[in-house]
């Protein structure tokens, strides 16, 4: 029998991300693997890759925020980038602030 590959998770494999005209990574080698029904919470300081990562499980790396991108990473079994055609919109994003 073959198994089917889980195709709702999210997978970070050594993932390196640096905007451009940045000198610095935004994410510096990621291994992250979420399965499907898990529930993830970011936290951390100001600056620590939370926004980037969720931009890049969002599919606007680096079409809509330019970038050079080293590793690998997947999202619902379709790897990053997407490419401008194809965004994979995902559902339960938000975003916190302050203001």
């Amino acid at each position: 029998m073959v198994k089917i590959p889980d195709r709702s998770e999210i997978e970070f494999e050594k993932f390196s991300f640096t905007y451009e005209g940045s000198n610095a990574p935004a994410l510096s080698d990621v291994s992250l693997k979420i399965g499907k029904g898990e529930f993830l919470v970011l936290t951390g300081e100001s600056g620590c890759g939370k926004t980037t990562i969720t931009r890049c499980i969002n599919g606007l790396l680096p079409d809509f925020f330019e970038g050079m991108i080293k590793g690998h990473c997947s999202v619902r079994g379709m790897n990053i980038p997407f490419g401008r055609s194809g965004i994979l919109p995902l559902h339960g994003f938000a975003a916190a602030s302050k203001h």
